[in-house]
């Protein structure tokens, strides 16, 4: 899926650098430069990627979930809203997904 189906549609070119233009449009790239010694570099991906998990599963709602004996998880309901943020985001850049 996530090799075609959704590039296709995301991107009616399909056209790598095509869609990779669209989906950068209002993204800073200097946002991604990681200053100071590479040896913090390691911790300061790990924030940077938490701070973006939260606005990665703003449309995913985790529902109840059913535990084995041994209370290890063995189902969770997963609820997506019906537009992923990643096709609002090609919306705003003027495509239609």
């Amino acid at each position: 899926m996530w090799d075609t189906t959704l590039v296709e549609a995301l991107d009616a070119t399909k056209d790598p650098a095509v869609m990779a233009t669209d989906l950068m449009q209002g993204i800073s790239t200097d946002a991604y430069l990681t200053t100071g010694k590479p040896a913090s570099w390691p911790a300061k991906w790990a924030s940077d990627t938490m701070k973006q998990a939260i606005r990665a599963y703003a449309d995913v709602t985790f529902g109840a979930g059913s535990f084995d004996g041994h209370g290890d998880l063995q189902r969770i309901a997963i609820a997506l809203q019906p537009v992923p943020t990643a096709v609002k985001r090609v919306r705003r850049c003027g495509r239609k997904a």
